[in-house]
C-alpha cells in the first residue's frame, strides 16, 4: 500500500511538471454550465433576469409571437420574491424559458422562440406540479394567453372553464391515492360540495359529488382511497361552497367549508378551493346509525 501511495504521488508531480493537473480539473476558463453539464430548473438569479429581460427585448424587435416583455414588471416582482423558475440550457449555462405563478395563479410560461418545440415548456409545467403536491396546493388555475396555447394546456390536463371572457381561463385537479388500511369496515361515503343557496333550498343541485371506496377504523377516522376536491372557480358567481357528507346513506355533515367545524372534520383549505383525505367522526361526536 505505502509503495502505490508513492507511485501515484510521483505520477501526479510528474503532471504538474507537465501542466496535465490543469487540464484535468478543468482549469479557472471554464464557464459554469458549459460542456457536459446538464439542463436544469431552478429559482432565477439576478443574472438569468437580466438574460430573459434581454432576450424578451430581441424578440420583440424582431416581432417573435407570444412575447411578453410588456409584463416584464410582473416578471421582476416575481423574481424578487423567490418565485420565478427558470429552465437552464447546460451549454451555454443561460436561461431557454421561465415560468411565473407556479400554475397556481394566473401567471406567465414562456420558452425562447429559437427554443421551442423541445419540451421545455412541458418540463416547466411537470416541474410546477411537483412543487404544487408538495405544498398541498392540488387545485390549479390558468389564464391561456395567447389563445394558440390552449392545445398545450389541454395536452397538460387542464379544462377550460366556459363563459370567462378573454383571456380563456383553465383549472386542473391534482389527485392523489391513498392506500387503505387493513384493520378497516368497509363504508360508503358520498362527499358533495354545493353553491351556498344550498342552506335554504334542499333542490339545490352539487356542483361535484365523489364517492371513493373508503373504510372506518376503532378511532372514529374514515380513510379514503382517494382524494376528494372541489376547484372554487367551478362555483365562481354561486357564494361560499357548502360540502355534505354521507355515509351509509346517512348525511353525517352539511355546512360551509370555510367553517371551522368543517376544519374539524376533515375539509383542508387551499388557495383555489377545499379538499378532504380524511374524514375525523370524533371531532364532531358524530355517531353513524345504520
Amino acid at each position: 500500500m505505502e509503495g502505490g501511495s508513492r507511485w501515484i504521488f510521483g505520477k501526479r508531480l510528474e503532471m504538474v511538471r507537465s501542466g496535465k493537473v490543469g487540464q484535468r480539473l478543468g482549469g479557472s476558463s471554464h464557464r459554469p454550465g458549459a460542456g457536459p453539464h446538464r439542463n436544469s430548473i431552478r429559482r432565477s438569479t439576478n443574472q438569468d433576469l437580466a438574460d430573459i429581460r434581454a432576450w424578451l427585448e430581441e424578440e420583440e424587435e424582431r416581432k417573435v409571437p407570444g412575447n411578453f416583455l410588456c409584463n416584464f414588471a410582473l416578471i421582476e416582482a416575481g423574481h424578487k420574491r423567490g418565485e420565478l423558475l427558470v429552465f437552464i440550457d447546460g451549454k451555454v449555462g443561460r436561461p431557454a424559458g421561465y415560468q411565473l405563478g407556479g400554475l397556481i395563479r394566473p401567471g406567465i410560461l414562456q420558452v425562447r422562440h429559437e427554443y421551442r418545440r423541445k419540451g421545455i415548456g412541458r418540463k416547466l409545467v411537470e416541474r410546477c406540479i411537483s412543487l404544487a403536491l408538495r405544498r398541498e396546493q392540488p387545485l390549479l388555475y390558468i389564464t391561456c394567453e395567447p389563445p394558440t396555447s390552449i392545445p398545450f394546456w389541454n395536452a397538460m390536463g387542464f379544462t377550460l372553464l366556459a363563459n370567462r371572457g378573454h383571456p380563456v381561463a383553465a383549472y386542473r385537479v391534482l389527485g392523489k391515492s391513498f392506500v387503505l388500511p387493513a384493520p378497516g369496515e368497509p363504508i360508503d361515503v358520498v362527499v358533495s360540495f354545493y353553491p351556498n343557496e344550498r342552506q335554504w333550498d334542499p333542490g339545490t343541485a352539487a356542483v361535484h359529488s365523489d364517492s371513493p371506496a373508503a373504510c372506518l377504523t376503532p378511532d372514529h377516522v374514515v380513510h379514503l382511497e382517494r382524494r376528494v376536491a372541489l376547484h372554487e372557480e367551478i362555483i365562481e358567481g354561486y357564494g361560499d361552497a357548502m360540502v355534505e357528507i354521507t355515509i351509509n346513506e346517512s348525511r353525517v355533515y352539511l355546512d360551509k367549508a370555510k367553517y371551522p367545524e368543517s376544519t374539524s372534520i376533515g375539509v383542508k383549505r387551499c388557495i383555489n378551493g377545499y379538499f378532504i383525505d380524511q374524514i375525523r367522526l370524533d371531532a364532531t361526536q358524530l355517531v353513524l346509525t345504520d
